[in-house]
């Protein structure tokens, strides 16, 4: 069995109860799980986790750590800012293909997180009917935290995943 600790926005394991954890506010928990190499993810993919590809980065460790085939995997985005939600600047969005932005504004945009990380999702192998992404916006359902409704006064959530003995 292995198990990889390192400071980042991106853990995998394949040890039996061991639960990994992200903690999210308005960016998307993604959790893998690979139901035939018995082994687990868990990434935070903000805006910058995005852009910066943390998924396809940790599919990518998956396969070379695990052997995992992407199309073995199952996959799990939680309620995230939605894209008629998710505001940013040009500084933001600079990184990113128009086809995730709506201008808003001279330089606004909306972001859709989820549609990028899908894509990135769907370029590494992973098969789309096993992708599933909560439609659920937390910048508008007061059930969650939002940094971006709240400022300074949002906690945080957990997105968490792991297997059992």
């Amino acid at each position: 069995n292995k198990f990889l600790i390192e400071v980042s926005d991106g853990m995998i394991t394949n040890l039996k109860n061991t639960v990994l954890n992200v903690t999210i506010a308005d960016c998307a928990g993604v959790l893998v799980y690979d139901k035939v190499r018995q082994a687990v993810g868990a990434f935070h993919s903000g805006w910058r986790g995005t852009q910066l590809n943390i998924i396809s980065k940790g599919i990518r460790k998956m396969i070379e750590v695990f052997n995992s085939e992407p199309t073995n995997l199952l996959v799990w985005v939680s309620p995230c800012a939605s894209q008629k939600n998710y505001e940013v600047g040009i500084d933001v969005a600079s990184f990113f293909s128009e086809k995730y932005l709506i201008q808003k504004a001279k330089n606004k945009f909306l972001l859709d997180i989820r549609g990028c990380i899908r894509d990135q999702l769907i370029n590494e192998g992973v098969k789309e009917k096993n992708i599933e992404i909560s439609d659920i916006c937390t910048i508008e359902d007061k059930r969650f935290h939002s940094y971006r409704r709240d400022r300074s006064l949002s906690a945080r959530m957990s997105a968490f995943i792991g297997m059992l003995e």
